[in-house]
């Protein structure tokens, strides 16, 4: 069972049309259609499908169609979603502009707790070899190498991967103590797996049928009661594999403030999602 829950607030719903009755006329995988979207291009991708869809991610729009489906009933569908398509766009360029990046000064909560970036360089100190992260009290001490100081792409690349390797190691301790003492007090710790962490795209929280967990560990940015909701929601799925009317009961009785999570990661996720990258 997974929870699926947009990183960036991203809806993309999958918009469709019934495949043309009249004729098709020749057509190439390369075709470019006019654009009628306010400020945003479009990428057209044909393949063997049946349908014609439309789709918004990180504010880019991809058009998907059939081989010969011709142009005009392409344009006709794109005109006729052009409202939705341009308030996704609009949209998402806001939400990508307010996510977390990895500077110096760059304040984020984690586990609940405020902290502060202090990114170190080392163009003084010609030596450093090694970069290092540490947390003190409510400051995050990032030592970047000396070639990577002295380089501005390589010092936020290199910032942003010690980040992302501290976070998950962060995260760990306090969600495998907190998922374990669920899954005790709901007497579902014999089904209970694995408990791994893995960014990704789409995904807060993940469990399998063999009942193996695993985390996104950019949720531990979220405020501690959205933590707890997607720990209870992943601990459900070991008694229900599925999102049944069973299952939602089950996460209203050990998770009562649920509702105010998910409206929470449906107005706020991509505020915690980590970018550029």
């Amino acid at each position: 069972m997974q929870l699926i829950l947009p990183l960036l607030n991203d809806d993309s719903p999958t918009e469709k049309i019934a495949p043309p009755v009249t004729p098709p006329l020749p057509t190439s995988a390369a075709d470019k259609i006019p654009s009628i979207i306010d400020d945003a291009d479009y990428q057209l991708i044909r393949s063997k499908r049946k349908t014609l869809a439309v789709s918004v991610l990180d504010g880019k729009v991809t058009v998907r169609a059939p081989f010969r489906m011709p142009n005009y009933l392409i344009t006709i569908f794109i005109q006729e979603k052009s409202n939705w398509i341009n308030k996704q766009v609009t949209r998402q360029r806001v939400q990508l502009t307010q996510t977390l990046e990895i500077v110096d000064g760059a304040e984020f909560s984690v586990l609940g707790e405020p902290c502060f970036i202090n990114i170190e360089h080392s163009i003084q100190r010609p030596h450093r070899k090694r970069a290092n992260i540490l947390l003190r009290k409510n400051q995050l001490h990032i030592q970047l190498t000396a070639d990577a100081s002295s380089h501005s792409e390589r010092s936020h690349a290199q910032a942003r991967k010690l980040f992302c390797h501290w976070l998950k190691a962060h995260a760990s301790a306090y969600m495998v103590t907190a998922t374990h003492q669920l899954a005790r007090a709901m007497g579902l710790f014999d089904k209970l797996g694995v408990i791994n962490y893995r960014y990704t795209r789409t995904k807060w929280g993940h469990c399998t049928s063999e009942g193996n967990i695993q985390y996104n560990p950019s949720i531990s940015l979220a405020p501690l009661f959205v933590i707890d909701y997607i720990i209870a929601h992943e601990v459900c799925h070991l008694r229900h594999r599925n999102h049944s009317k069973s299952f939602w009961q089950l996460v209203e009785k050990v998770c009562p403030d649920w509702q105010q999570a998910e409206k929470w990661l449906n107005t706020e996720a991509h505020r915690i999602a980590i970018g550029p990258g």
